[in-house]
Formats: C-alpha cells, sequence, structure tokens
C-alpha cells in the first residue's frame, strides 16, 4: 500500500495545481508517513521498512510520471499544456481556500490573513530569478 500511495502522491507533486501532501492526508497516511519520518530521524529505526516501501513508491512514480508526461507532450502537446494549465488555475481555489482536511482547519486567505512583507519577498524572488534567467540567456549569445 505504501508503493502505491508513494507513487500517487510524487506523481501529484510534479504535476502543478496538486498537492502531494494533501492525497495523503485523503489517503490517511500523512500523519503516518510524517511521524515515521520523524521517528527515524530520532533514530528510532523500527519505521525504516515503511519508508524504504513509500521511497521506492516515489522513485517508481516520478519514473512512471515523467515518462507519461514526456510522451503526452510529444503526442497531445497542446492539449496536456491545456490540461497542466487547468490543473494550475483549479488549485487557486484549494489555495484560498486553505487546508480544509486537517482536524483543526486554518483560515482561508483574506485580506487579515495577508502579509505584504512576504507578498514583496516573493515577488522579489521571482524578479530576481527571471533577471537571472535574461542575463544567462543573453550570455550564451
Amino acid at each position: 500500500m505504501y508503493l502505491y500511495v508513494g507513487m500517487i502522491a510524487i506523481s501529484a507533486m510534479i504535476l502543478p495545481g496538486i498537492s502531494g501532501s494533501t492525497l495523503l492526508l485523503i489517503f490517511g497516511l500523512y500523519i503516518q508517513i510524517i511521524s515515521a519520518i520523524k521517528e527515524t530521524l530520532c533514530f528510532n529505526l523500527k519505521f525504516v521498512p515503511i519508508l524504504f516501501v513509500f521511497g521506492l513508491g516515489i522513485i517508481t512514480g516520478i519514473l512512471l510520471i515523467i515518462k507519461l508526461v514526456k510522451k503526452a507532450l510529444e503526442k497531445y502537446r497542446a492539449q496536456t499544456i491545456y490540461l497542466i494549465i487547468g490543473l494550475m488555475i483549479g488549485s487557486i481555489y484549494a489555495i484560498i481556500m486553505g487546508p480544509t482536511t486537517l482536524e483543526i482547519p486554518k483560515e482561508a486567505v483574506s485580506l487579515k490573513t495577508f502579509n505584504i512583507l512576504f507578498f514583496i519577498i516573493g515577488a522579489v524572488i521571482i524578479l530576481g530569478m527571471e533577471f537571472l534567467k535574461n542575463k544567462l540567456d543573453s550570455n550564451k549569445q
């Protein structure tokens, strides 16, 4: 079971707009995986087999989803791009509503929860990465 959940969760993490953590919550394994990681970091090796199988699922999922997306882009480029854009646009709802599957749900995004400092930091990082990309592209020519 951990193998399949690992494959599905990592596939969701690779595709934009789908949360692997949310899928783990849906499967009811988020707390178990996080607890297993925590216990292993505290040198309780009892959970290593679970993490090993989950890790194999992650590796298998990465390899399969990359091949699938590559083939989809080769054969159905426009449809695949529209699918990815749709996933990204659809995820805006989940971002705004916040995590509702937690025992104690978090607040939805609102002006009350908005933080201008982190908004500016995010904008500066994105603009800096775009500037760096353009600078590297101009140096290649």
